[in-house]
């Protein structure tokens, strides 16, 4: 899967990265590692759901991702919350 990233999710990446690097603890290098590993392990599978999904990036965020064929659009990186009970 081709990955295509909108101008809101770069923005989005780069309020993360600027946080991350606020805090410190080398959560820039992560981040930068788990875009690449993500993109790898997108690109490998062989069979897509079309849709909306969010894919695991970093804990706690995910990238919100529109699936069209052999295209993903990242649409937004985002937080992901635990699920309420």
């Amino acid at each position: 899967m081709s990955l295509i990233w909108t101008e809101g999710a770069v923005t989005d990446l780069e309020h993360v990265r600027r946080y991350l690097r606020a805090i410190g603890g080398g959560g820039e290098l992560r981040l930068a590692w788990a875009i690449v590993d993500t993109s790898r392990r997108l690109d490998a599978a062989p069979i897509h759901t079309d849709g909306c999904h969010d894919v695991p990036l970093l804990a706690p965020f995910v990238l919100r991702v529109h699936g069209e064929g052999p295209t993903g659009f990242v649409l937004a990186v985002r937080q992901c919350g635990s699920p309420l009970r």
